[in-house]
């Protein structure tokens, strides 16, 4: 049973951390051993560690306790250390907040509404030894899960530390799991990613590692290809081809580039070339071709992974297309002397015509001819859009209500409490019986980059979806359903038929697709019509053909100069950006007085990117609706202001009523400290599942506003409740 010792001490017997978790990223950071622990010396660094320059680490708090004084929210945890001393646990920033405060105070510094006499009796809270683990606990809750989210490296060490504090680490995993809420993929990742990162450290690269690393070395081991290649075992964690380990390591560190100095009879470093590979994306990338040596050699000698890739592909397609061309040829030779043609030769024809329609692409996200099947419902004068939803069944709602959309929402809520569902219901009711589109979105959150499985499709698809909402004033509803048709059709290798029920006032619409295991689908349809325009941008997969149509209509609109204004506040040396197709690759390329000739835009950073992404989006969504989701992903809390704003801003001109989701306290309140001039139109919502039943509550911008102002309300709540 865990014991446990509320007291109260003066301040200045509190010793800080000096190995808290939140340093394991500090390059500064070594750790410390126990006996060391109380030295001034390493106090005074904790405490620097801990302020940041000019106390920007604990900027909030200094504020917080001189206006509110001390409110004893979060109990500071300690353990005893003998002699009326204790090391802090759990409230480092706190405890480092009042020493400052203290020492302010005692050089006649205004403290605020702060109480000096809390300096002399600081409330907290004493575990015993057996309590560590479960404090290690307490704070994965709250670092991991919670509010407060390190750095993901310093979770993983966290996790790392649970795990490896039982003899089996099997029951240690169990633990973890069950313990932080997590899943035990998760768990097993957190600890073969930081095993993968010691071997960096290990290397002659070790002074190179930064934390931002840690998204390479993951999307690592979420590539089994790459660790195929690498030999990396996902149980014992050896690597066993060492080899190719340096030479990946040679891809994600600076390179120094050498010349012969004659003076000196020796190499020099004349430059240092910045790694070949920086960003998740590009580790995804290089899964793509790890094993095409040439295309490896192209990325050394080019430095680039996009021109890698192109050779690869180019490898490849010229196979093919020399296989092709030299069919053709045969195949019009045999036209030619088809007089000859006997009947034992029928056979070999009919086997070579069913290998020919094996070369036939069978894709389910089939494409529709919009200009002559696809029309709008609402294109013009849309005022309300959607004022109400109802979710009758869809994944875990059922009988789920919500209303009093504005132009701008925000759906706040912890993980798995259904946001990104809820978006997903909102978006087919605006795509109504376009089941192409419907495919589309589950074919990229389900990262298919080429076609569906059928089989899989068939899986999934395994529940009946509803859903009913009011749009612009006017009912509409979809239902999706997974059935055997009862229509005389070629059951050869069926499997099932998809069918979409739409209806806007009355006005009723179907699709349906027949999925067959080894052919082609067959899809059925009168007429597709679709509520409005939308799009669904979520960080976690890419629609290349949106944002290029994206791009069309904002140029069209006059709208990307607006953008590249915006851009601009967030890289000054930002001029221009524009689409280009070269040697039949499509991409985007911005001029920055920086650089002499243009770059690629995935070299100004995944943040730029999709700031840029979802400005363009506001274009192809007039009067419509653009989904968000996980708005703040990477995207620099620093810049949440401004784009909020200019969201607000697009969402006005552009009459596009926005969902945004986020489960990160500062994009949420980004919405309303971002002082534009009208929060009538914003509307915040918490949405939570509690065992099992989802539930909402809501705030409207302006009420908002003035709470976040005046007592820094987290709309979030409280996880634990």
């Amino acid at each position: 049973m865990s014991e446990k010792t509320n007291i109260s001490r003066n301040i200045k017997n509190l010793y800080l951390d000096p190995n808290n978790y939140r340093f394991i990223d500090n390059k500064e950071y070594i750790k410390v051993d126990d006996d060391k622990l109380l030295e001034d010396r390493i106090q005074a660094r904790t405490r620097k560690f801990i302020e940041g320059k000019n106390q920007t680490n604990i900027k909030d708090l200094l504020e917080s306790f001189q206006a509110n004084g001390f409110l004893d929210v979060d109990v500071i945890q300690v353990k005893e250390i003998g002699h009326n001393k204790y090391l802090v646990l759990e409230g480092n920033r706190r405890v480092t907040a009042l020493k400052f405060l203290q020492e302010k105070y005692k050089n006649d510094g205004d403290i605020g509404d702060l109480d000096p006499a809390i300096f002399s009796k600081i409330p907290f809270e004493i575990h015993n030894k057996n309590d560590i683990a479960k404090h290690k606990v307490i704070m994965g809750l709250k670092h991991i899960n919670g509010n407060k989210k390190w750095p993901t490296l310093n979770q993983a060490q966290l996790v790392n530390d649970i795990v490896s504090g039982y003899d089996n680490e099997s029951e240690g995993e169990r633990f973890a799991q069950s313990s932080l809420g997590i899943s035990k993929a998760k768990v097993r990742r957190y600890i073969r990613v930081l095993k993968l990162i010691e071997y960096y450290k290990k290397s002659d690269y070790e002074d190179n590692f930064s934390t931002d690393m840690y998204s390479l070395f993951e999307e690592v081991i979420k590539k089994p290809i790459i660790k195929e290649w690498l030999g990396f075992n996902d149980y014992t964690y050896e690597v066993s081809n060492k080899m190719r380990l340096e030479r990946f390591f040679t891809w994600i560190s600076p390179s120094e580039k050498t010349e012969y100095n004659e003076e000196l009879d020796e190499e020099e470093v004349v430059d240092i070339q910045d790694p070949i590979i920086m960003r998740s994306h590009e580790i995804r990338t290089l899964a793509e071709f790890i094993n095409d040596e040439n295309a490896l050699k192209k990325l050394e000698e080019t430095r680039d992974v996009s021109k890698a890739l192109a050779v690869s592909a180019y490898v490849g397609k010229s196979k093919f297309t020399e296989a092709l061309n030299s069919a053709k040829s045969d195949i019009h030779n045999a036209i030619l002397f088809q007089e000859y043609l006997e009947d034992k030769d029928i056979e070999s024809i009919e086997q070579l015509n069913e290998n020919i329609q094996k070369l036939l692409p069978q894709k389910v996200n089939i494409s529709l001819e919009k200009n002559q099947h696809i029309s709008a419902i609402f294109t013009e004068g849309t005022r309300e859009h959607f004022s109400e939803i109802e979710i009758v069944s869809y994944k875990h709602f059922r009988d789920f209500r919500m209303n009093g959309f504005k132009r701008v929402n925000i759906i706040a809520g912890f993980n798995n409490s259904g946001k990104t569902t809820l978006l997903e219901s909102i978006y087919f009711l605006t795509i109504q019986n376009d089941i192409s589109r419907f495919l589309d979105l589950i074919k990229l959150k389900n990262k298919f980059e080429d076609e569906l499985s059928p089989i899989w499709l068939n899986q999934i698809l395994n529940h009946k979806i509803s859903l009913k909402a009011v749009y612009n004033g006017v009912q509409n509803s979809l239902k999706v359903q997974n059935k055997e048709t009862e229509e005389e059709i070629d059951k050869i290798s069926y499997v099932s038929t998809i069918e979409i029920l739409s209806a806007v006032n009355k006005e009723e619409n179907s699709s349906k697709i027949h999925l067959y295991s080894n052919k082609k689908p067959v899809l059925h349809f009168k007429n597709i019509k679709y509520l409005c325009f939308s799009m669904f941008k979520s960080p976690y997969f890419y629609n290349h053909n949106d944002l290029v149509n994206s791009y069309s209509d904002a140029v069209d609109k006059g709208m990307d100069k607006k953008i590249i204004e915006f851009l601009q506040k967030i890289d000054n040396s930002i001029q221009e950006i524009l689409f280009i197709e070269k040697e039949g690759i499509k991409r985007f390329i911005v001029r920055s007085s920086k650089y002499e000739s243009s770059r690629d835009i995935t070299s100004f950073g995944e943040g730029l990117q999709r700031i840029f992404e979802i400005s363009l989006a506001f274009a192809s969504c007039k009067n419509g609706v653009l989904f968000l989701d996980e708005l703040e992903t990477a995207i620099h809390k620093s810049l949440l202001i401004d784009f909020t704003n200019f969201i607000q801003e697009l969402a006005e001109e552009f009459n596009v009523q926005v969902f945004a989701t986020s489960h990160s306290k500062e994009c949420i309140d980004a919405f309303v400290k971002n002082d534009y001039e009208d929060n009538s139109e914003l509307m915040a919502y918490f949405l939570e599942n509690r065992d099992g039943e989802l539930k909402y509550k809501y705030i409207d911008g302006n009420r908002f506003h003035n709470l976040v102002e005046s007592m820094d309300l987290d709309i979030r709540g409280d996880k634990s409740e």
